[in-house]
């Protein structure tokens, strides 16, 4: 077992001095301590004259002590500058304990006050506790008996049992085989016992009657007074807040995974769309390296004709006039005719298409896809070519108006256009 004191003192409405502190309680656990301290030392109708004895046990540790006025452990530093009495709490603190031994007896706590606070009341000194064994000495010990009291102690928090005038050892032995309680021995009155800034499960008094109270405790997340703790250890009004703001991470968590969903879905059409492109851009440079090579044998033989005709030319002027004025007349006569003109293209296959004032997004519009490189240029802003595979995709904003608008989509293909006209109005 690791053993300490703590020695707190109060003044009339104020703290006196912390004057003995454990260093094996965190803040929180002293703070818990020192609100049960208060619930007895501040009560008006506390006659301190009388010690209180408080026990505290968690499966982290144990407090026992006395609640009293400081006269009653030494008649000499008991006032302060005024002459005020002071009170305080006087208690060995137990941790990593097993077997548990308590003294049960009022000298023990006069000859802790002797080593603990009367050699630094004059300096009124707050110091680390420097006694961390139990005090050598005749004490009167309890030790922790599991016996049939055991099934009377109450456990709840938020209940206060009176036990009237039951045998004070056998309930602390009984106690002391427990995990998790608290005992108000002596008490003058059940308020002390039922305070909501410091409340006991147990109260063991002759003073007051056996009976069951209802008592509050404080909500450790909302720092508010409730009678009731749920399964998280919180109020209900905290849990309900919590799972309000885990339902609201959950929602936020799936709208994100949905827009993620929507995000991956475009880039993998964008991914797709930029793939036929290029293909699309594969097949002109293809066709491109085709015309080239095309192109390039033209010239060639049409470099070898020119040698020839050269060369054929040279051997008739070998053999005078009249046989130049013939082969002239021959090669007038082997030129090409005039090509004739084209017909017109139509790359739209409608002319015209009616949209509604709302607009549209994607107005898929159906041309004709044998002509390759293909430029669509709109005339107005309000409509915007979004994609050309594989059908012309436009975006056309709505109209604020109830009247009427045009649009004309002007398809180039090389030398050559065709127009499709996109009326906006109520259908």
């Amino acid at each position: 077992m690791k053993i300490q004191h703590y020695c707190y003192t109060r003044a009339k409405f104020l703290d006196y001095c912390v004057f003995s502190r454990p260093t094996n309680l965190d803040q929180f656990a002293i703070k818990e301590i020192k609100s049960k301290a208060l619930s007895v030392t501040d009560s008006i109708e506390s006659k301190l004259s009388t010690p209180k004895w408080i026990l505290i046990k968690t499966p982290e540790y144990v407090v026992w002590g006395i609640c009293c006025l400081n006269r009653i452990l030494s008649e000499e530093y008991n006032c302060d500058y005024s002459g005020t009495p002071i009170s305080g709490m006087f208690a060995v603190v137990i941790s990593e304990y097993d077997n548990i031994q308590l003294p049960y007896d009022v000298e023990y706590f006069r000859r802790l006050y002797e080593l603990e606070v009367s050699k630094f009341w004059t300096r009124k000194e707050a110091h680390i506790c420097q006694v961390d064994e139990f005090i050598a000495g005749n004490f009167n010990f309890i030790r922790a008996i599991h016996n049939d009291n055991i099934n009377i102690i109450n456990t709840d928090p938020f209940k206060c049992l009176s036990l009237g005038t039951t045998n004070k050892e056998d309930i602390i032995s009984a106690a002391l085989t427990l995990d998790n309680v608290s005992l108000l021995i002596d008490n003058d009155n059940i308020q002390q016992a039922t305070n909501k800034k410091g409340a006991f499960m147990n109260c063991l008094s002759s003073a007051v009657a056996p009976g069951s109270y209802t008592v509050k405790q404080l909500c450790p997340q909302c720092k508010e007074y409730v009678s009731a703790f749920t399964s998280a250890g919180v109020c209900s009004t905290c849990q309900e807040k919590e799972q309000i703001r885990i339902l609201t991470i959950q929602k936020e968590e799936e709208d994100m995974d949905k827009q993620l969903r929507i995000d991956l879905d475009d880039a993998n059409s964008k991914i797709q769309y930029l793939q036929y492109e290029v293909e699309v851009l594969n097949k002109k440079i293809k066709k491109k390296d085709f015309l080239i090579k095309t192109l390039l044998g033209f010239i060639m033989l049409l470099l070898l004709t020119l040698s020839y005709i050269s060369r054929d030319s040279f051997s008739l002027n070998l053999f005078g006039n009249d046989n130049k004025h013939s082969s002239h007349s021959e090669v007038n006569n082997n030129m090409p005719l005039e090509t004739t003109r084209q017909d017109e293209i139509h790359l739209f296959l409608n002319s015209e298409i009616v949209v509604g004032l709302v607009g549209n997004e994607l107005l898929e519009i159906v041309y004709d896809k044998s002509y390759t490189n293909v430029d669509f240029i709109p005339n107005v802003d309000w409509v915007k070519v979004i994609s050309k595979s594989p059908n012309l995709i436009l975006e056309v904003l709505p109209y604020d108006s109830d009247g009427r608008r045009e649009a004309i989509i002007t398809a180039k293909y090389g030398l050559y256009s065709d127009t499709l006209t996109i009326t906006q109005k109520n259908k």
